[in-house]
C-alpha cells in the first residue's frame, strides 16, 4: 500500500512541475488581471530607468503592414506614443477607444505607434488585422514573437510609452489610463 501511495504522490508532483514549466514557457507576456479597472496611479520610472528604456526603444524593430522591418526612428520624427496591445486582451479593448479618440485629436502633432504583440499563439497577424478593421482606422505594426516587448520589459498589456520629439521615453503607463491622464501626457510632449 505504501508503494502505491508513493507512486501516486510522485505522479502528482511530476504533473505539477510539468504544468508550471508549461505555463512559464508558453509566453513571456501576460495580461495583468489587476488592470481591469482604469488605473488612477501614474507612478513613473526613475530617470535612470527612462534612460535605459530610451536606449532600448531606439534599438527595437518591428514589422510594418507589408511585413518589412522598421523602427521608431524610421516611422516618426515627431513626439509619439508607442502602444503595446493585443486583440484578445480585454484591457486593450477598453483602452483602444480612448486612444482612438486621442488619435483624432493629436495625430497632426503626435504619432501613434500601435504595436500588436504577435506571439503566434493567442495573437496572430490576422487576428490583429481583423479586430482593427472592424473597429478602428489607424495604422499598426507587429511585434512578432514579442521581441520589442521583451526588450522594453513589457510584462502586461496595454503598455504605453510616451516619447518626446527626440524619441526619448518620458512617461510609461503599464495599465489602462483615463483620457485625461493620457491627454495630459501627450500635451506635455506636443
Amino acid at each position: 500500500m505504501k508503494k502505491r501511495e508513493l507512486v501516486v504522490a510522485l505522479a502528482i508532483v511530476i504533473l505539477l512541475v510539468g504544468g508550471i514549466i508549461y505555463l512559464v514557457t508558453t509566453s513571456s507576456l501576460t495580461q495583468d488581471v489587476t488592470t481591469t479597472e482604469v488605473a488612477t496611479s501614474t507612478s513613473q520610472p526613475t530617470e535612470e530607468e527612462l534612460a535605459s528604456l530610451t536606449k532600448s526603444m531606439q534599438a527595437i524593430s518591428f514589422l510594418d503592414e507589408n511585413d518589412q522591418e522598421t523602427s521608431v526612428k524610421e516611422v516618426t520624427t515627431k513626439p509619439a506614443i508607442v502602444v503595446f496591445w493585443a486583440s484578445w486582451c480585454p484591457d486593450c479593448q477598453a483602452q483602444l477607444p480612448i486612444l482612438a479618440k486621442l488619435y483624432k485629436k493629436y495625430s497632426e502633432d503626435i504619432d501613434f505607434i500601435f504595436l500588436n504583440v504577435v506571439d503566434q499563439t493567442r495573437e496572430t497577424k490576422e487576428s490583429g488585422q481583423k479586430y482593427l478593421a472592424a473597429n478602428y482606422e489607424f495604422t499598426y505594426y507587429q511585434d512578432k514573437d514579442l521581441v520589442a516587448a521583451d526588450s522594453l520589459k513589457v510584462t502586461n498589456i496595454p503598455t504605453m510609452f510616451v516619447l518626446n520629439g527626440q524619441q526619448e521615453v518620458v512617461q510609461v503607463f503599464r495599465s489602462n489610463q483615463t483620457e485625461e491622464v493620457l491627454s495630459k501626457a501627450l500635451e506635455s510632449v506636443k
